[in-house]
């Protein structure tokens, strides 16, 4: 007996094993299904399935005994049941309804647009409805809306808008930020959105769509529409068209010029609010210079004709002046008869009238 006909005795015998293995698991109620490096084994028959909601359906998640598909996403597998799957899936609602090869498959091969590792929390949420923010962290969010899309699970889409929106300034400079990775529903719905919120301010939805324009080489006008829908323009100032005319010349070119008449009448009414603004803030500077010139010279410390004292000139009005005086006879060496002070211009002894104080002559004008 040569070699050959040894062999295909032996791959005869082989397949008669593995019939006879195949056919045990049927018998048994299980379905076997051949990978490239291992097998799986599920329940062939199953039996009807009582749909469960929120946390509750985890307990049927990635569980052979609650499960009539499998899910292989490269490497990774899932035990899933079609029910759960086709809930919040568009995809999976057309692609189990239909008439395709995959329907009656048990084992579904998917390619997603943007493989991620955080493909089980994309099929919990299918199950469960409830999003981890794990999806939404960083750069995971494109991944998330790009695969979200592609399944056709739109809530898990509107989530992700939300997420967006609070995060966009960090989120718009990324590079994947364009056509490809975010459709233009996507960046619709965040316009709505963060204007409904109020979230967005000035010339921000101008910048976001500039910003997703500018990264596609597709048709621009779709950003042309979005900036028209999104009323982009009316909160946008001259600055900010500057800046979307050098980062993107081509989206803001064909536009008509009555899209740009609320920009340039906002910017008249700017123009005459800061004139005014600054008529008025010279006016109030005169008036404080001219408070201090006043107060200074209240606070300047002048002479009483009077009793000769100095006092601030302020002080003039309210405080009593007291003319003292000698009312005795001075005598040479001997002084004043009334107090016998020796100097005879010293101040008086006694006070002969009270009144206001006249103002003379300032200190530093005597200086």
């Amino acid at each position: 007996m040569d070699s050959s006909t040894a062999n295909s005795e032996n791959v005869e015998i082989l397949k008669k094993n593995f019939d006879a293995i195949l056919s045990k698991l049927y018998s048994l109620g299980l379905s076997i299904h051949l990978l490239k490096d291992k097998s799986i084994v599920f329940p062939a028959g199953s039996k009807e399935l009582q749909i469960l909601d929120g946390d509750e359906a985890l307990e049927h998640f990635n569980r052979p005994e609650f499960s009539n598909k499998v899910l292989a996403f490269g490497s990774r597998h899932f035990y899933c049941h079609s029910e759960y799957l086709r809930l919040r899936s568009e995809y999976f609602e057309a692609l189990f309804a239909g008439n395709y090869q995959e329907t009656c498959m048990d084992l579904i091969s998917i390619e997603l647009p943007s493989p991620s590792s955080n493909i089980e929390l994309l099929l919990r949420y299918l199950y469960t409805g409830k999003a981890n923010e794990k999806l939404f962290y960083g750069v995971e969010i494109f991944k998330t809306i790009e695969n979200g899309n592609y399944l056709g699970v739109h809530e898990l889409v509107s989530l992700a808008v939300e997420a967006f929106a609070v995060r966009w300034k960090s989120l718009v400079p990324s590079s994947l930020f364009r056509r490809s990775v975010v459709d233009v529903n996507f960046v619709r719905a965040l316009l709505n959105y963060g204007s409904k919120k109020g979230i967005f301010q000035d010339g921000d939805k101008l910048k976001i769509v500039v910003n997703w324009s500018a990264k596609t080489d597709s048709d621009i006008s779709e950003a042309r529409s979005l900036i028209l829908e999104g009323n982009c323009l009316d909160t946008a100032s001259l600055s900010d068209l500057e800046w979307s005319i050098e980062a993107n010349p081509d989206l803001l070119t064909e536009l008509e010029f009555s899209n740009f008449r609320n920009v340039c009448q906002r910017a008249r009414r700017e123009s005459e609010e800061v004139k005014k603004s600054s008529k008025t803030a010279e006016e109030k500077a005169k008036g404080l210079l001219e408070c201090v010139r006043i107060l200074t010279k209240q606070l300047e410390d002048v002479r009483c004709t009077k009793c000769r004292m100095y006092m601030p000139r302020a002080a003039m009005k309210t405080r009593t002046c007291v003319k003292m005086d000698h009312p005795g006879e001075y005598t040479i060496h001997q002084g004043w008869s009334c107090c016998k002070q020796l100097k005879k211009k010293s101040k008086g002894c006694k006070p002969v009238e009270v009144t206001r104080h006249t103002p003379g002559r300032s200190s530093s004008s005597s200086s």
